[in-house]
């Protein structure tokens, strides 16, 4: 060995660094989250053998000593990977548990040493010794392993991930997890326009599958949250429909269903396509059924804030959720009345009706549907129950220090605006719903 060693072996699994201190030289290894890249570093001050961007020649020695560096950096997260015993460990794929607290850049290294040839390694590291390879024809694959291209690990997850005879549910789970985490930047999202990531998607979505179509959901969520082309992307291969399938089904539990609005959330809100689709094949039914629910759950505050940001982007689409019968407008009343579901909770009920009530207003929607919501409204005390909720919160505010003013106020403020709008249409509707008999009550 041209090395000889100086110091301890240390390695760390989260940050993983490998330092050999030579007689002259000394060489670095970090696998680093920064920017999410391996760094390889030779510290020698003439010469820096590769870096993320650039390659440069060094001596035949110096490269040896080098691949030697790597070659430990391999052995080393191996052993910190395998159980005291004999038989192998799982690799990180297979260990469908969780991450441990692992960060991304650990578990990306370990599936990638476990998805390699080491004996393949080893031979050419011999190649080296012997003299058959010098530096002028450095084997691509070490380089490639060095500097992995993020969409070929992106291929190479996703094939992990459709591969349904192949692969286990677990190993699918883990890998579709490692493809969200890397997609979380908005650099490497713009990338998966190039990759199969949509079609792999949309069929996890259809095969029902809950750990899987959770992922999914959350990966089409977070992937294409606030990067138009990749919204569009996600449009154009189809997944509006199998996430609105995946919402509806009673059979799905909450928290999967909870991914799958939120999904939808991101794409219909900014993308015209996806709004018209969703909206043919029961958006509205759907966020119906979210808001009536009686469990109070982030999933019943999203379904609130959804129908609140498509009645106030289209008046049209506000009269069809009145025109459903109004039982979950009667369902939201009455959670503005229930301090034990939160304020955040009873907010986001009394933003919705401010924003449906407004809406219907502003743009003159009527028709029998929306009266006989009112009438809905009518019988189900909802006004009562927003004058009671009124009361509750001002007792709140005089009772409640600086800390809690600010919160409180607002949403008075918007109890206020909701019981506002709803008797402005009440009194509207009056004279025409006289037939139904509606006049005295709307009055009182």
């Amino acid at each position: 060995s041209p090395l000889a060693s100086c110091g301890p072996l240390h390695s760390i699994v989260r940050r993983l660094e490998v330092s050999i201190c030579g007689k002259k030289d000394h060489f670095a290894i970090a696998f680093t989250e920064r920017r999410r890249f391996v760094r390889v570093q030779y510290t020698k001050p003439s010469c820096v053998m590769w870096t993320r961007r650039q390659s440069t020649s060094c001596a035949f020695n110096d490269f040896l000593a080098l691949l030697m560096c790597i070659t430990v950096v391999v052995v080393a997260n191996v052993l910190i990977q395998s159980a005291p015993v004999a038989a192998a460990a799982p690799t990180i794929i297979e260990q469908s548990s969780g991450s441990g607290g692992q960060s991304l850049m650990s578990r990306m290294l370990a599936w990638g040493v476990d998805n390699s040839n080491l004996a393949d390694l080893a031979k050419k590291a011999e190649a080296i010794k012997a003299g058959s390879m010098t530096e002028d024809h450095i084997d691509p694959e070490v380089l490639a392993a060095l500097f992995p291209d993020p969409n070929e690990s992106l291929k190479k997850l996703l094939h992990v991930v459709a591969d349904r005879e192949g692969s286990s549910v677990g190993q699918r789970v883990e890998a579709l997890e490692l493809v969200r985490e890397s997609l979380e930047e908005i650099d490497h999202a713009k990338d998966a326009i190039q990759s199969p990531l949509a079609s792999v998607l949309r069929t996890i979505l259809q095969e029902g599958e809950h750990s899987l179509s959770f992922q999914a959901a959350w990966t089409i969520a977070t992937t294409a949250q606030h990067v138009d082309s990749v919204q569009q992307y996600f449009v154009n291969n189809g997944v509006v429909t199998p996430l609105l399938v995946v919402l509806k089904s009673s059979s799905t539990p909450r928290n999967v269903a909870n991914k799958a609005l939120f999904a939808l959330g991101v794409l219909v809100r900014d993308n015209e396509e996806a709004r018209k689709e969703a909206l043919a094949n029961g958006l509205l039914e759907a966020l119906a059924g979210v808001v009536e629910s009686d469990i109070n759950d982030s999933l019943k505050a999203k379904g609130l804030t959804l129908a609140s940001d498509l009645c106030r982007q289209d008046g049209f689409t506000c009269g069809m959720f009145a025109a459903m019968g109004g039982k979950s407008l009667c369902a939201a009343a009455h959670l503005c009345n229930s301090p034990e579901a939160g304020m955040d909770m009873q907010e986001k009920a009394s933003d919705f009706l401010r924003d449906v009530f407004q809406s219907l207003k502003n743009n003159k929607v009527g028709g029998q549907g929306v009266q006989l919501a009112l009438r809905k409204l009518h019988r189900c005390q909802a006004p009562k129950a927003l004058k009671s909720s009124i009361e509750w919160c001002q007792r709140m505010a005089e009772s409640e220090g600086q800390e809690g003013d600010e919160v409180v106020s607002q949403l008075c403020l918007s109890l206020n605006e909701a019981l506002g709008g709803l008797q402005a249409l009440m009194a509207e509707g009056s004279a025409a719903s006289a037939p139904l008999g509606l006049a005295a009550g709307w009055a009182r």
